[in-house]
């Protein structure tokens, strides 16, 4: 997932060891504001915080990669589909 902030701002996370707390640095933002946090090491109630906090960016797919996702939704080849009917049936 991708997030637009403050170029450079620095994300703190809390993390409870022993009882104690201790904040350590989460991530950081590049000199263009953005940040790619990969989905599968964030708890669920860690990416709502970040979600209420940071703007979400959409990336945008190339054609190969919607055509191989909307073959692996469905199992059906996607040669010769436009990528927006791809897009409108692996949305829907």
């Amino acid at each position: 997932m991708k997030f637009k902030s403050v170029p450079g701002r620095v994300v703190h996370k809390k993390i409870r060891k022993c009882g104690k707390i201790k904040i350590v640095v989460w991530f950081r933002f590049d000199s263009d504001g953005y940040a790619v946090i990969d989905e599968s090491k964030v708890t669920a109630s860690d990416l709502i915080k970040l979600k209420s906090k940071f703007e979400v960016v959409k990336e945008e797919l190339s054609y190969q990669e919607l055509q191989s996702k909307y073959t692996e939704k469905t199992g059906h080849s996607a040669v010769g589909m436009k990528k927006k009917d791809l897009i409108k049936e692996l949305e829907g």
